[in-house]
């Protein structure tokens, strides 16, 4: 069910090298690394495997970066689905949502990215847990994407 030790190494290594080309914004690069490491992740262990959602997140970050936001929502929505049905943790999910919520805000598409953004609280803090510091950094994520949807929006007061 795991990739075998040398192509798990592999997939790491192009990932691995689309994060680098991601953080210095070349989202070209980046994304013949994450489509490399998708491919042999899903040849090896099919395309909804749970294993695959890290790097379908990361390919869609890059779209993000791109601007192909259109592929950026098919691909988190991918993830989302695969992770749903394998039952990850509210907190991945969670996760999932604040991009989608994220990419909805760019397009102007308010009514949705609400939906999403709250699904990705409710997500972190049914997750959460006393003894992880990182879930109120998540919260924080989240809580600060609503307030710009609502400044977009103009309720200001939300806001």
């Amino acid at each position: 069910e795991h990739l075998n030790d040398r192509s798990d190494e592999i997939c790491e290594l192009y990932n691995n090298v689309g994060n680098v080309y991601l953080t210095i914004n070349d989202f070209d690069e980046a994304v013949k690394y994450y489509e490399s490491a998708l491919s042999m992740k899903s040849s090896l262990l099919g395309n909804n495997h749970i294993d695959t959602t890290g790097t379908i997140c990361n390919l869609g970050q890059a779209h993000v970066g791109l601007g192909n936001l259109d592929k950026a929502l098919e691909l988190y929505n991918q993830a989302l689905s695969i992770r749903e049905k394998h039952g990850k943790n509210r907190k991945d999910v969670g996760q999932v949502c604040n991009e989608i919520g994220n990419i909805y805000i760019k397009l102007k598409r308010y009514g949705d990215a609400q939906i999403f953004l709250q699904r990705s609280l409710r997500g972190k803090r049914q997750s959460a847990s006393n003894n992880d510091p990182s879930h109120i950094e998540n919260e924080l994520i989240t809580l600060s994407n609503l307030g710009h949807l609502f400044f977009k929006k103009e309720q200001y007061s939300k806001a």
